[in-house]
């Protein structure tokens, strides 16, 4: 099915971000965006028709009165129950967990964290930063620190909280090859069950490894043949999926070497690992624009537009960071034209921005309507 949108065919938004469906909420609408915010330790609602920003879950709802988690949060996946699970780096032990949210009521459970029972004889995390789930439910961690400083991915069972490693530099499958450098928390997991995690350091890019066995090889860097005259990256962090199979990349520098250090968005070829210049300020249909400054996550909204977090767009209006505020900018994926969702100087948000010391998104998929939920 195709959807036109200012003129321009997409592919349905259902296909395009491979959202899975998830049962109903009475608190949120498909579509809506959820933000993290390190600032007011809780998740942000942002309504992408006018960029309206509001509390959704924090510590100081009622309800969290015996089970207020956040300290850090930062990356977002929602489950198809609808239950939405977030890493936060320091929560718990001070080395960081999973916690989940009740999307109808805001309630943060524990998931996993090193002081569990279950993970007393070999805890794992040490400042986690990324989350994916997989089809089966399992919940993928993108640790920065784990394994011995160079980071790794590390598998979490949601009904105990069981840790357990899913890849690392210091397996023996890649003692001969590690390839983890400097983690920044982008991890997704594509349609053919291959897991790819954003990668800074030597090999900046995509890093994909098999599920089965941990293995890692480049799926796209800098330092592979096919990207030695491409612009590319230099620190890649969050990864989406298109109904093509082109990966989208946020790069809080690249593609290089015609961001001027204001980052942009990497476009993937999966069957060669090619990189492509997909979005910067410097694209001519950004002249006017130019509002990429620190672009870290990226996803799909329903409308078929990529969804970038910037954590610092739109100056400091609202929250005093002479670093930036941070905002959410839409991006056309075949024009590279970038727009305001949401930001702190929008007239809908002036008399009380929320923005500020923001890391991790997720759009609110597609409900089930009854059907079974798959990815």
């Amino acid at each position: 099915m195709l959807r036109r949108i200012a003129g321009l065919a997409f592919a349905s938004s259902l296909a395009l971000s491979l959202l899975a469906c998830a049962s109903a909420s009475a608190a949120l609408t498909p579509g809506q965006i959820l933000v993290a915010s390190h600032t007011h330790d809780s998740l942000l609602l942002i309504d992408p028709a006018t960029g309206k920003q509001s509390r959704f879950a924090e510590n100081g709802l009622p309800v969290n009165a015996g089970s207020a988690y956040f300290t850090s949060p930062g990356d977002i996946a929602i489950a198809p129950s609808g239950r939405i699970y977030v890493i936060d780096s320091s929560a718990f032990d001070g080395n960081g967990g999973v916690i989940a949210v009740d999307p109808n009521t805001g309630k943060q459970t524990e998931i996993s964290a090193n002081d569990q029972p279950v993970n007393a004889s070999a805890p794992l995390f040490d400042s986690p930063n990324g989350i994916a789930l997989t089809p089966s439910g399992k919940i993928l961690v993108v640790d920065r620190s784990a394994f011995s400083i160079n980071g790794g991915v590390i598998a979490v069972d949601p009904a105990t909280g069981k840790q357990s490693v899913f890849s690392s530099n210091t397996q023996p499958v890649n003692a001969g090859s590690p390839l983890f450098e400097d983690l920044r928390g982008g991890i997704t997991v594509l349609r053919s069950g291959t897991v790819v995690v954003g990668n800074s350091g030597s090999h900046p890019g995509l890093i994909a490894i098999d599920p089965a066995t941990g293995k890692q090889s480049r799926f796209s860097t800098t330092d592979q043949p096919v990207n030695a005259s491409s612009h590319t990256f230099e620190l890649a962090v969050g990864s989406v999926e298109s109904v093509s199979g082109r990966i989208f990349v946020s790069d809080q520098n690249g593609p290089t070497p015609v961001s001027d250090n204001e980052g942009g968005v990497i476009g993937v070829n999966p069957a060669t690992g090619k990189a492509t210049r997909a979005s910067d300020n410097n694209l001519a249909v950004n002249a006017s624009s130019q509002f990429f400054s620190n672009p870290f996550d990226i996803t799909f909204g329903l409308d078929g537009r990529l969804v970038v977090l910037d954590t610092g767009a739109f100056g400091s209006s609202g929250c005093g960071d002479s670093e930036g505020c941070g905002g959410l900018i839409s991006v056309n994926p075949l024009t590279g034209r970038e727009a305001v969702i949401s930001s702190n100087t929008q007239a809908v948000n002036m008399a009380a921005p929320l923005f500020h010391a923001i890391s991790g998104l997720a759009v609110v998929p597609p409900r089930c309507l009854g059907r079974t939920a798959t990815i």
